[in-house]
This record gives C-alpha cells, sequence and structure tokens, in this order.
C-alpha cells in the first residue's frame, strides 16, 4: 500500500486583486519581497510538480467554485467569531472584511505547493498585496480515500484557527487603528 500525502496550501486576502497591465515576469522584481525572496512566481515548478515531487505521488486538487466556497465560508465564519467579541481572549474586531477569493493569490499558493516542499515560501506578494500572509497544512494518511477534499479542508482551516491561542493582546495594540 503506498503512502498518500495531501498538502494544501491556502493564501486568502480579503479584497478581489487585479493584475492587469502587469508584464509576465513582474514576480521576479525585489520591489515585491522587501524581506527578501525569491517570490514563488518567478520560477514556479511546472503543473506536473517540482524535482522534490519525485517519488511522492503528488496531485492537484482543482479549486472549484464549491471548493473556493467552502474555505471562504470557513473562514469567514471563524473570522466573525473575533468580529462579534465570542473567541476569548481576543476582543471583538471593527471593520473586519468579509473574505473573497483571490485567483492571482490562489495560483502563488499553488506554486508553492506544487514545489513538493512543506515549509512556508519566503515571498509570495502581488504588486496588489505586498504583505501576503500564508497557511500551510500537511496530512499523511494511508488509506486511500480516507478522507475527502472537503474533510481535509475543514481539518485544515480549523487547525489554523486554533493559533489564534497564541495571539497576544500586544501583537493586536501594536496595529495601526483604521480611521
Amino acid at each position: 500500500m503506498h503512502q498518500s500525502t495531501f498538502a494544501l496550501t491556502l493564501v486568502l486576502l480579503t479584497i478581489t486583486a487585479t493584475t492587469d497591465g502587469y508584464a509576465p515576469n513582474y514576480y521576479c522584481s525585489p520591489s515585491l519581497c522587501p524581506h527578501g525572496g525569491p517570490n514563488v512566481g518567478c520560477t514556479p515548478p511546472p503543473l506536473s510538480g517540482g524535482h522534490f515531487c519525485y517519488g511522492k505521488l503528488p496531485s492537484v486538487v482543482p479549486m472549484t467554485s464549491t471548493v473556493q466556497a467552502h474555505i471562504l465560508h470557513l473562514h469567514n465564519y471563524y473570522r466573525s467569531r473575533v468580529a462579534s467579541g465570542y473567541q476569548f481572549p481576543l476582543g471583538s474586531a471593527a471593520r473586519m472584511y468579509t473574505m473573497v477569493w483571490d485567483d492571482e493569490l490562489a495560483a502563488q499558493a499553488g506554486h508553492n505547493a506544487r514545489s513538493c516542499v512543506f515549509a512556508h515560501d519566503r515571498c509570495r506578494n502581488t504588486p496588489q498585496f505586498l504583505t501576503s500572509g500564508q497557511n500551510i497544512a500537511l496530512l499523511k494518511y494511508y488509506e486511500p480515500g480516507a478522507y475527502t477534499v472537503t474533510d481535509l479542508i475543514s481539518r485544515f482551516v480549523a487547525g489554523w484557527w486554533k493559533e489564534y491561542k497564541y495571539t497576544k493582546p500586544a501583537y493586536i495594540q501594536a496595529f495601526p487603528r483604521s480611521q
């Protein structure tokens, strides 16, 4: 029996970006990665996967509208708990936008996932989003079909959300208040 590995990298932000007018290689611009690069979009791995994928039997999960909606629903559900003041010890949030899908950021996340290296990339910024964040997850299992894509996404997003426990009020207070 072979080991199935599923890695899903998601990068979601709150505003839909547009890429009209940018040159095809704009990801290679050092200005996109002020804290160092390379940008994962500068020399992305092929659709078949990078050289670290050899022997791992990777597969790409299509980001269908149903999958996108599920990812967004879960993220927005957890965010609404903060906005409403229901996530102790975090205080309620003001003007917390609903997240929407961004195709360019999803493509950047796909570049990282197709590298078959389970690690945060050094930079995934775009001209629209110069401080993009990143969530990564990995689950190894031995029984093919043990999990559906929906099961895995639910598990991963819940795991990411549990990281709120490590948030100190000082982290939030350090952010400037919007006007």
